[in-house]
């Protein structure tokens, strides 16, 4: 099962960047080392990224 999953595309643990923790996250942080702040953070910029593009989307929609 194991090999399974490896040859699949399962994604193994990293260390964190900062204490050494085994974690799966992109960034690399656990909890206890900012992992979340930095999860909510990119989460709000992704959201208000978004919300910029479907505004000027839709006025370029509108002007042409």
């Amino acid at each position: 099962r194991h090999n399974y999953k490896l040859r699949n595309g399962a994604t193994n643990h990293e260390p964190c960047k900062g204490c050494g923790v085994g974690v799966k996250s992109d960034y690399r942080l656990c909890g206890a080392c900012g992992g979340n702040v930095l999860k909510h953070r990119l989460r709000r910029k992704e959201r208000k990224a978004r919300q910029l593009f479907d505004r000027v989307l839709r006025e370029l929609v509108t002007t042409n």
